[in-house]
């Protein structure tokens, strides 16, 4: 379904926007369908029987949220709590994220940027943010397609100037198990 925008008419009580009825059964059609998609939040002491990819958990016993990815669940809090002062700056066109030592990564982009991994480690964090003055620059993001909240290997600015967030997660020890979240701001 698209978006179903309320007639609101041209000035207030002209009666040319939508019966108050029709309006309000938009907003819950938008807001039904808003809310099907997000993953399910499971809360308890012991773990969701049939989790799917991306499901959330939370564990009423050791007070940890987890998320399942590849068949796991992977504390969502992980070590990057403990990253927080591991932030490094990059500069030129090339990033090579290390699972075991940083937190965030930052760069300024000046060209076409690529990514990649070293010391795979499974529930590790790190986040990468790139601002941009352009939208001609493209970002490799290093991860699968599959693995990808926008299905493509690549990610590109819309508006300049732009910031682009990568949160990549590690669930294993191979180039399969990193996911990432892309969030244009």
């Amino acid at each position: 379904m698209t978006r179903q925008i309320v007639n609101i008419g041209q000035s207030s009580n002209d009666k040319s926007g939508d019966p108050l009825r029709t309006a309000f059964n938009k907003i819950n059609n938008n807001f039904t369908e808003l809310y099907s998609g997000l993953p399910a939040l499971s809360i308890g002491a012991t773990l969701p029987v049939g989790p799917v990819a991306g499901q959330q958990w939370w564990n009423s016993v050791d007070g940890n949220s987890y998320i399942y990815y590849s068949g796991a669940w992977v504390p969502s809090t992980s070590t990057v709590a403990l990253q927080t002062n591991n932030v490094r700056s990059v500069v030129g066109n090339t990033i090579i994220v290390n699972f075991a030592t940083d937190g965030t990564v930052t760069t300024a982009m000046t060209s076409n940027v690529t990514i990649s991994f070293v010391n795979y480690s499974a529930g590790e964090i790190v986040k990468v943010i790139l601002t941009t003055p352009s939208t001609s620059y493209t970002v490799t993001h290093g991860a699968n397609a599959t693995n990808s909240t926008n299905g493509s290997t690549t990610v590109a600015a819309t508006v300049v100037p732009s910031t682009i967030m990568l949160e990549y997660v590690c669930t294993g020890s191979t180039l399969a198990s990193v996911y990432v979240k892309i969030n244009k701001i």
